[in-house]
């Protein structure tokens, strides 16, 4: 049986630019699926569009249709849903494929950034390789006959080397089941624990909800019920349990004020909110303040990534030195008898 490949986010990014386009022009939205439902070479993706087709040939609606056949994710949800219900389809579509060029443009930078790093942890766990299968051996028969005497460092470089070599097979077994039978739940708790990712997280959460309020408050849709909507969607543990404080607005509690207490935003932000509310721009100004969030995100990601090349170079230059040091220092210190 042959295995398709996966649906990639440029195909869904296509599909969300043409239907879109089609649907400004005054193409109806049947039309517009029907149109790109041939076009497709990816043959899990053809499908799904010839799904939507067909439940949009039976009255289902677009956003449940997109929701249940994975075509869509969460902050997307929230485009489709406010834009089905303005009369706006289209331009949710077209907002879809930007939000996704955008990301796409990211994930390439990244990418490239990244580029040279991993080549040099690549070259460099060749390296060690090496090391251990043509170099470490000589030393070990050198040093064979005075086993006890060795420093700990050499002891422990010819430990490794044994133990490598003798269960390498288990290696190359145990990781790769590990990578792909090890639970989500288990990951992300796991990530969590690490500092730096677990504040990129927060952050780009931070900066959905902004977002996602910001749309549901253009579409005319009440603050309290948007708050509603988005604790509904929103897939992060930790955030929703911090974030439930939003539901004062019921009270009678401003949104500045509610913002305020989840100790999330700065002053000036907080500040942006009440000018918002007091000038009937809330909306203007959470999107404002999301796009200066992910900016500054977006510099900080591609400042650890440029941290990333030097920080490798010298932890390979240390693990190489370590190696050289271990292996010689015995006889640096048979030398260095010899001259007493």
């Amino acid at each position: 049986m042959k295995i398709f490949s996966e649906i990639k986010e440029k195909d869904l990014k296509n599909f969300y630019l043409k239907t879109g386009r089609l649907l400004n022009a005054g193409i109806s939205l049947k039309k517009a699926i029907e149109f790109q439902k041939n076009n497709s070479k990816n043959k899990i993706f053809k499908c799904k569009i010839l799904n939507v087709y067909n439940r949009l040939e039976k009255g289902e609606d677009i956003y449940s249709i997109l929701k249940e056949e994975n075509l869509i994710k969460e902050r997307e949800l929230l485009i489709i849903y406010v834009s089905e219900n303005s009369g706006k389809i289209g331009d949710g579509f077209l907002k879809i494929a930007y939000l996704k060029e955008k990301k796409e443009k990211l994930n390439n930078e990244i990418k490239i950034a990244l580029s040279y790093p991993i080549f040099i942890l690549v070259v460099s766990s060749l390296i060690i390789v090496l090391i251990f299968y043509f170099v470490v051996p000589n030393f070990e028969e050198l040093y064979s006959i005075d086993e006890k005497s060795l420093p700990l460092l050499t002891k422990i470089i010819l430990k490794t080397k044994y133990l490598i070599s003798e269960y390498l097979y288990l290696i190359f077994l145990i990781v790769p089941l590990f990578l792909f039978n090890i639970k989500s739940k288990f990951l992300k708790r796991l990530v969590y624990k690490v500092s730096v990712i677990k504040n990129f997280l927060i952050e780009k959460h931070i900066i959905s909800i902004l977002d996602n309020l910001a749309i549901l408050l253009e579409s005319g849709i009440s603050i309290d019920k948007g708050i509603e909507i988005i604790l509904d969607n929103l897939d992060s543990g930790f955030l929703k349990n911090k974030i439930y404080i939003l539901k004062n607005i019921k009270k009678g509690e401003s949104l500045s004020n509610c913002f305020k207490k989840l100790n999330l935003f700065n002053l000036e932000e907080i500040d942006m909110m009440k000018i918002g509310e007091e000038s009937g721009t809330v909306e203007f100004i959470l999107k404002e303040i999301a796009s200066i969030r992910e900016e500054e995100l977006n510099r900080k990601i591609k400042i650890v990534l440029k941290l990333i090349e030097p920080i490798l170079l010298l932890i390979v230059g240390l693990m190489i030195s370590i190696f050289v040091i271990g292996l010689y220092l015995p006889i640096l210190n048979m030398s260095n008898s010899l001259d007493f």
